[in-house]
């Protein structure tokens, strides 16, 4: 079927339009994608595309893609309006970054004593919640402690200390919940063996509350066969495919993160055996420069798998407790009962590191 005269066209309209000749009277109708009959034009000409007769004078337009590879693709000159379609396209040399874990809110006077008080976090966008809190400025040595909780969980902070041989002192905050930017901050509370609590907000202060993605969905638009991406806050360690990985629990020291001052995160779970029976004991950790100690929790189960029992530091029932402590080369718990009952118990430390 010729066509003699070209009309050149342009937009949707001829998606999938088609020359009809059904009427047998040697024209030809111009019909769009839905069989309507579109205006006369003088020229008729579809860009890059072939003309396929069914057989029964009905001529179908046919998009045309002319395949190339890469190296030839990048030579054609920019005045060429023919369809490509690339066949070896190469991989993406970079990377993409995420943020998985943000700072939301930050304590503006990190020394001064922090009464019961309502803060608003700036984001809802995370999955988990790190709170940094120190002792307080009332000690000679600043320590700072830290909690993860999960989204849409109240928060516990707090800290042991021994004021005699037979007295344990525990300080203790909480924080509640009222939305996923908003929690209420309570007052510190001090509560010794056999006294009545006392408040004290020079205690316990928060500093900082960082969101924390556990997995983050990255869209592209681009010729990308494969995407190699790296958190600037999450760092994997090595053979560790994934964020998931890098939150899994394990005997072996392993990278979890970056601290806040930017320096890498480890943690390392120690097989503690049997707890011990009012007394102390000392358990090798097999760590290595061992740096600043963030955060030290334990958990353990009966021989009858009855009873299970968790420390974050120190463990309390009554007037009987557990504590956990760490130095360079061992991780410590002490008792004032008989714990021993509890024959499988495990100790994780996450730490940095001197070197």
């Amino acid at each position: 079927m010729a066509i003699e005269n070209v009309l050149e066209a342009y937009g949707n309209n001829l998606v999938g339009a088609h020359i009809d000749n059904s009427s047998g009277s040697g024209g030809h109708t111009i019909k769009d994608g839905d069989g309507t009959a579109m205006t006369s034009q003088p020229n008729l000409q579809f860009a890059d595309a072939n003309v396929s007769n069914d057989g029964t004078n009905n001529a179908t337009v046919i998009q045309n893609f002319v395949d190339i590879d890469w190296n030839d693709w990048q030579e054609v000159d920019d005045n060429d309006d023919t369809y490509y379609r690339v066949t070896d396209a190469p991989l993406v040399d970079g990377n993409v970054e995420v943020d998985l874990m943000k700072k939301l809110w930050e304590n503006p006077a990190p020394t001064a004593s922090f009464a019961s008080q309502t803060i608003t976090l700036n984001s809802a966008d995370y999955d988990y919640l790190l709170w940094i809190y120190t002792n307080g400025s009332i000690f000679s040595v600043i320590q700072q402690q830290s909690e993860i909780i999960i989204k849409g969980a109240n928060v516990g902070m707090t800290y042991p200390i021994t004021t005699s041989d037979t007295t344990l002192g525990i300080y203790n905050r909480s924080a509640v919940r009222n939305s996923d930017t908003s929690y209420t901050v309570n007052d510190c509370y001090i509560q010794s063996s056999g006294s009545t609590r006392t408040v004290n907000n020079s205690l316990l202060i928060p500093i900082a509350v960082y969101g924390i993605k556990q997995k983050v969905t990255i869209s592209l638009s681009a010729i990308i066969s494969n995407v190699s991406t790296s958190a600037s806050n999450c760092m994997l360690s090595d053979g560790e495919t994934s964020v998931e990985d890098a939150l899994n629990y394990s005997t072996d020291e392993h990278v979890i993160g970056k601290w806040i001052d930017g320096s890498t995160l480890y943690e390392k779970t120690i097989n503690y055996g049997a707890l011990p029976n009012a007394t102390g004991k000392s358990v090798a950790h097999g760590i290595s420069n061992l740096g600043f100690v963030t955060e030290i929790f334990g958990c353990a189960i009966s021989a009858d798998g009855v009873y299970r029992l968790t420390f974050n530091p120190t463990y309390r029932y009554s007037n009987d407790y557990i504590t956990a402590s760490i130095d360079n080369t061992t991780v410590k718990t002490f008792t004032n009962a008989n714990f021993s009952s509890y024959t499988t118990s495990y100790i994780t430390v996450r730490y940095t590191k001197t070197a």
